[in-house]
């Protein structure tokens, strides 16, 4: 089925650059309206997976637009075009806009956005993720300085100088990258003092996802919880990238494919974060259910939420263009033989590293991660459990 998809815009010439921009794309259902009244009357006979539009309008602006798609489809993706003079509005808009994209994006910004954003790999989101998301007052942006590091890697040959001095823009991530670097993680033998060198020790791949979780993690701030804080997320995401990593070095994996589950289990646990900032309440009786009933995490969100955080998460990161293979990563971390793969791989590596981590001085919740042993006995590697798991509680890897 097409992607139905409103934009709208009050210029005329902008408009149609909207026009001349998504024509290649035959598999979208594109409708334009020019201006907030025109997108309002469309809205009394149709539906649409996805409205973007600016915010600057006469009569009535974007922010009325997508305030009236979140009471009548909630469901609806809700973005908004922002310009160096938007800040103010995107601000006041921050309860109904899910994403902001800058008005000169390009066709594969809008794609990541629709495309990615609409499908884990190969399967197509449920209505009920849409359902929960589009309860959302506010969903993480895309970090900035990961969008500059992402555009300047997609250059054949980027210079180690270049990525460290995008990450000197930003004064925390390089405080923290030093840190970790500099710490038992990483387990270095030689002291990191700047972002070029521990770009060259740690290499893109690595660099990338750190930026990219730790942008996250800062936008998300306090949870709201009871029990669970930020930072308990935060050191079972590194441990389970850390141990994803090593497991599938263990296994004899590829270089892309280890950074494939190193940052797949930096982010395996984002729609916990979704999930408890924005029903802090709801998902205490998650964390209470789950001790009670002594439940694996996703089984208790499911009963709370009908979604687990595993399919939230990556319908985030979707939206944010991350490349597929992470995004059935973090789908299917918990339920690694919907994959049906034939060979050990980066997916059943976190699903490991989730359960074989969520054990040495992590929050109670993730003690229950819910071990898929079906798919391990398929593939041959339930005996190859307690290698894995003197290994990753040894410490030296």
């Amino acid at each position: 089925m097409k992607k139905r998809i409103l934009f709208v815009e009050h210029d005329p010439q902008a408009l149609a650059a909207l026009k001349a921009l998504v024509g290649p794309m035959r598999e979208w259902e594109a409708t334009f309206a020019q201006g907030g009244a025109q997108a309002l009357d469309l809205f009394r006979h149709r539906v649409f997976d996805v409205v973007v539009t600016a915010l600057r309008m006469p009569e009535v602006d974007g922010r009325q637009v997508l305030e009236r798609v979140l009471q009548a489809h909630p469901a609806t993706i809700r973005v908004a075009f922002s310009g160096p003079g938007d800040q103010e509005l995107l601000s006041q808009s921050i309860g109904v806009v899910h994403q902001a994209l800058p008005r000169a994006c390009t066709l594969e910004d809008l794609v990541a956005l629709v495309v990615n954003g609409d499908h884990l790999g190969s399967q197509q989101v449920g209505e009920d993720v849409k359902w929960v998301i589009g309860r959302i007052d506010h969903l993480p942006t895309v970090p900035h300085l990961y969008q500059q590091l992402r555009q300047a890697l997609e250059q054949k040959e980027v210079a180690v100088k270049v990525v460290a001095d995008i990450i000197r823009q930003d004064v925390a991530m390089t405080a923290r990258l030093l840190n970790l670097v500099n710490s038992a993680f990483f387990g270095l033998r030689r002291t990191v003092e700047s972002p070029q060198d521990a770009v060259a020790f740690l290499g893109t791949e690595t660099i990338q996802a750190l930026v990219l979780a730790h942008g996250l993690f800062q936008e998300t701030g306090a949870l709201g919880t009871e029990t669970l804080l930020l930072e308990d997320v935060w050191q079972h995401s590194l441990s389970v990238a850390k141990g994803a990593r090593a497991l599938a070095a263990m296994e004899g994996l590829s270089r892309s494919l280890k950074a494939e589950a190193f940052m797949g289990g930096l982010l395996h646990d984002v729609g916990i974060l979704v999930l408890a900032k924005n029903f802090p309440e709801r998902y205490d009786r998650v964390l209470r259910a789950g001790a009670k009933d002594r439940l694996p995490i996703f089984v208790a969100e499911q009963r709370e939420f009908g979604v687990g955080h595993a399919e939230v998460g990556a319908y985030l990161l979707g939206l944010w263009g991350i490349q597929a293979a992470v995004l059935r990563a973090v789908s299917l971390h918990h339920t690694p033989g919907l994959l049906r793969a034939t060979a050990f791989n980066p997916v059943l590596a976190i699903h490991l590293a989730d359960d074989l981590c969520g054990t040495h001085g992590h929050h109670a919740l993730f003690e229950r991660s819910g071990l898929d042993e079906r798919t391990l006995t398929t593939l041959g590697l339930l005996d190859h459990m307690p290698g894995w798991r003197r290994v990753l509680s040894s410490g030296g890897w």
